[in-house]
């Protein structure tokens, strides 16, 4: 008991800032009191949901075979990893429901910004510059991989 009440006076003492985070474990009534209190910001809200743990095994098979086949190139990684999605919904390891909330809606932001960014690169030919200054730049030689790599031939 004395230990805890030494762990409550620590934490008391402790003056947060703008930014600070905290991780907290608790029962689901005092997180969602957290979570409704104005002055914190919940950036993953609690939403426990019961985890089909009967499944995981297959789970876990769908997803290295889906590596597995990705990896030795037999049908293109975009369609092997949308089938295993699509497996991993039909046998039930997760639901649709699931399967939409674990979408990051960031992704389009990012995807939307960098397409554009690299068209632009490729017209005023930055990432030829940034790919030819490898030796001298290592900056040129993350982002000018990066570009290069991805950058269709012959235009």
């Amino acid at each position: 008991m004395e230990a805890k009440r030494l762990a409550t006076n620590e934490i008391i003492a402790v003056r947060l800032r703008e930014g600070d985070v905290l991780v907290l474990i608790g029962d689901s009534d005092s997180l969602k009191r957290l979570s409704e209190n104005q002055s914190l910001l919940m950036l993953v809200p609690f939403r426990g949901e019961p985890k089909p743990l009967h499944k995981a095994r297959l789970a876990g098979t769908i997803m290295v075979l889906s590596t597995a086949i990705a990896a030795l190139n037999i049908i293109p990684v975009e369609m092997v990893l949308l089938m295993g999605a699509a497996v991993m919904i039909l046998s039930g390891c997760i639901s649709m429901q699931q399967a939409y909330q674990s979408i990051d809606t960031r992704i389009y932001v990012f995807i939307a910004g960098a397409i554009p960014l690299g068209l632009a690169m490729q017209k005023t030919g930055t990432v030829d510059l940034l790919a030819g200054c490898k030796v001298w730049c290592p900056v040129g030689i993350s982002i000018g991989s990066y570009w290069r790599s991805f950058s269709p031939r012959g235009s």
